[in-house]
């Protein structure tokens, strides 16, 4: 199944969901990585450039995801095109 193309740059923010759904910020994510490498400290320049980069991971995938399918698209300008035809 052939996809149209990803246009353009979107960025999405972490978030939870569940029954107390949130956005998650730069503090969660200190906190996962703490817990991840107990023995790394991270400086807040650390933390806010691996929370950009995630962002524009999950806007990367979220986009992605919601690539159009171009079979339907095909055939409609295909159809298009012979209306187009009769018409002349």
């Amino acid at each position: 199944m052939a996809r149209l193309p990803v246009s353009g740059v979107r960025i999405s923010t972490p978030f939870r969901d569940g029954p107390n759904p949130r956005v998650l910020d730069q503090a969660d994510l200190q906190t996962v990585l703490s817990e991840l490498c107990p023995q790394t400290v991270f400086t807040s320049s650390d933390i806010k450039e691996f929370y950009s980069d995630l962002s524009l991971v999950l806007g990367r995938w979220s986009a992605e995801q919601e690539r159009i399918d171009s079979s339907p698209v095909a055939r409609a300008i295909s159809g298009v095109g012979g209306d187009l035809e009769m018409i002349c």
